[in-house]
């Protein structure tokens, strides 16, 4: 089947794809769930309560950087989701994921530089269902290899193309939760150190807020080891049909996995509750701090890949 001509995409930078009222191509509606995922960090409040009445403020609490200038505009405000969602517009094939290529590396660059913000990322990952070492940095590995793997095998790449990214996309995951390494990860296997933090945190009493909420820690480190395996089977079975919709069931996998993280969130949260000594609205203001935190760094940490997505989208035109 032929590539789809510059003529053929759709108005407002949509992307390449067939003319008409077709389905909108993956890279546009990834960049703009990207931009309303960072909006939305921007306007969840940070709950503050004095003793009678509850206080609302948008800056980051605690995570304060002291850094005024670029990287204070960068993070507080919501520059990356206007940007992001201007972005859309931009009808030049190529010029649009090169604009967000760049709006996406620059404050990745500038926040790994700054000594506070790796602190405090590494004091919240437990928060997000991370912990701190090498199996998360192999898990994040395995769902960027996936998620490019995705975008290849739902366009009209060569077939040759399409069965390497797979393949290739296939390796850190088979590694992530099949090879056991002994010397690498606690246990052998890179998933196992996580499941043994889970299991030394089982409750001991039968209070019904930590019962639920340590399986509800369960249930999300379950779903997200079948999000992972399926979509590495879905990768390595790309040989068989090429371009068939196992691309977009990757890029679900992918979302469901990164999803798991709002049950952990709120199945740490829901823990202490049985405790009649414990403050309702320590609670609130706790969840709706980590649910901003989450939001407005995922939305940071997804635009470079987003834009690669599209640039691969654009690059051999998506099967809509």
């Amino acid at each position: 089947m032929p590539l789809p001509t510059v003529d053929q995409f759709i108005p407002l930078g949509v992307g390449a794809g067939q003319s008409g009222g077709g389905r909108i191509p993956g890279g546009t509606g990834l960049i703009v769930l990207a931009g309303v995922i960072q909006l939305l960090g921007f306007a969840i409040p940070v709950v503050t309560f004095t003793g009678e009445t509850y206080g609302f403020q948008w800056t980051y609490g605690g995570f304060s950087l002291h850094s005024p200038g670029l990287l204070e505009w960068v993070f507080y405000l919501p520059a990356l989701g206007i940007g992001a969602l201007f972005a859309v517009f931009l009808p030049t094939q190529f010029l649009r994921p090169s604009v967000l290529i760049v709006i996406g590396a620059a404050p990745l660059v500038i926040l790994y530089q700054h000594p506070e913000i790796q602190a405090r990322f590494l004091e919240r990952m437990p928060s997000f269902g991370w912990s701190v070492g090498k199996a998360s940095a192999l898990k994040g590995i395995t769902l960027l290899a996936l998620a490019i793997a995705a975008a290849i095998i739902s366009t009209h790449a060569p077939k040759a193309v399409v069965v390497g990214a797979g393949l290739v996309a296939a390796v850190p995951a088979v590694v992530y939760l099949g090879v056991p390494l002994d010397s690498e990860f606690p246990g052998g296997f890179a998933w196992k150190s996580r499941f043994a933090e889970l299991m030394s945190t089982q409750p001991v009493e039968t209070a019904w807020s930590e019962v639920t909420g340590h399986y509800m820690l369960l249930a999300a480190f379950g779903i997200d080891l079948v999000a992972i395996g399926l979509a590495a089977l879905l990768c390595l079975l790309a040989f068989r049909n090429a371009g068939y919709r196992a691309g977009r069931w990757v890029g679900w996998c992918v979302a469901i996995s990164l999803i798991t993280t709002v049950l952990v969130i709120v199945g740490r949260a829901i823990a202490p509750l049985h405790d009649v000594m414990f403050e309702v609205e320590v609670f609130v203001c706790e969840l709706a701090l980590t649910l901003k935190m989450l939001l407005a760094t995922l939305s940071i940490f997804l635009l470079l890949p987003v834009a690669v997505i599209d640039l691969i989208g654009r690059a051999f035109g998506w099967r809509l």
